[in-house]
């Protein structure tokens, strides 16, 4: 049963389709059913079924086990390359008026992002070439390889600290989190990348670094797409790429909201505990999100398996699911309302002492 609760992501390149196709009676209106079913009825349904803390510690120890969170990775990872093919091809076999056009680019890409990205991120964290491979073509469907720097080697390091362009301080914006943020993440790709590289007394520009290629290949990518189904496809491409960002950066900016760690007395900062991230123990929205909002497990066991993770009793709680506060980070000042007292009492918890 278990295996089938995790496929509830495919139902956001199921209402994208299903979306097209009633098109032809409703109208441009029906390719948005995917955001309102992330952004209405998975609310919705978070709130009737309510929060559940994971699974106990020995279905824990079985899931670790067992094939079959692997396999629907894969199932979802397929999802997103066909998602994404499937509307090339509706954008390419016809002309759409703009809102179908923008409809289309956007339910795409909040399937690219809430499932997608979020199987890349789980595929990325794994040991071996294979799922790797795939989490870096599944980034490459949203022209944004480099995650796996940033995210390995950046987030997972500096989480909670001013180092770290993804972990938001408390009164920030989600606007200027984005703004700060992607450039942030620009400037700390190249630093590490120009300091890895200088310490074998190579250059940045050499065609064996990973990091040249994950620019590259996205635009080779979209010269191909057009070479081959013409200028009409490149806008929907780079609407779904942005969207699916879009939403891994709101994700970013909720998971970590002015949880910031310590600095010690030597200059480095304590380690990270579960209190520096928030956590989300609703059902619905953890099965759509293979897990994602059991996040502070993920930090404490990083190449866990999803199935795995569960509730951790330090972790501050937040009031909704991922997709409601998703909305709710659209509009600052609910968002602050909203977070900031909370945030300052999770703050106030933080009272072990620094080691």
């Amino acid at each position: 049963m278990s295996a089938f609760l995790f496929l509830i992501s495919l139902s956001y390149p199921i209402s994208t389709v299903v979306g097209a196709q009633w098109a032809a009676d409703w109208g441009a209106g029906a390719y948005f059913v995917t955001p309102l079913i992330l952004f209405g009825l998975f609310p919705l349904l978070d709130l009737i079924i309510g929060r559940r803390p994971g699974p106990s510690p020995r279905v824990l120890a079985e899931r670790t086990a067992v094939a079959w969170p692997m396999a629907v990775a894969y199932g979802l990872a397929l999802a997103h390359f066909v998602l994404i093919g499937w509307g090339l091809w509706q954008v390419s076999r016809a002309p759409m008026d703009l809102w179908s056009y923008l409809g289309l680019s956007l339910s795409v890409g909040l399937g690219t992002g809430a499932m997608g990205i979020t199987t890349a991120h789980e595929l990325l964290h794994k040991k071996g070439r294979w799922p790797r491979a795939v989490g870096l073509a599944m980034m490459l469907g949203v022209s944004y390889m480099f995650f796996y720097t940033e995210h390995l080697k950046g987030h997972h390091k500096h989480v909670g600290t001013p180092a770290d362009p993804t972990s938001a301080p408390l009164g920030e914006n989600f606007y200027r989190f984005l703004w700060r943020s992607t450039l942030g993440i620009a400037r700390f790709i190249v630093q590490t990348e120009q300091k890895t590289l200088a310490q074998r007394g190579l250059r940045f520009w050499r065609w064996d670094n990973p990091t040249v290629w994950y620019g590259l290949l996205p635009l080779m990518l979209m010269a191909t797409l057009v070479a081959v189904l013409g200028w009409v496809v490149l806008p929907y491409f780079c609407l779904q790429s942005l969207v699916a960002y879009t939403l891994l950066e709101v994700v970013s900016y909720i998971e970590h909201y002015g949880l910031g760690r310590r600095p010690l007395p030597d200059g480095r900062y304590e380690k990270v505990r579960d209190e520096h991230t928030w956590d989300a123990d609703f059902a619905w929205s953890n099965w759509a999100t293979i897990n994602l909002q059991h996040h502070a497990h993920h930090h404490a066991q990083p190449s866990l398996v999803y199935a795995s993770l569960q509730a951790r009793e330090g972790s501050p709680q937040l009031p909704f699911g991922y997709p409601t506060m998703a909305l709710v980070a659209l509009v600052p000042p609910l968002w602050h309302r909203v977070m900031d007292p909370r945030c300052r009492a999770a703050v106030a918890r933080m009272s072990e002492p620094v080691a």
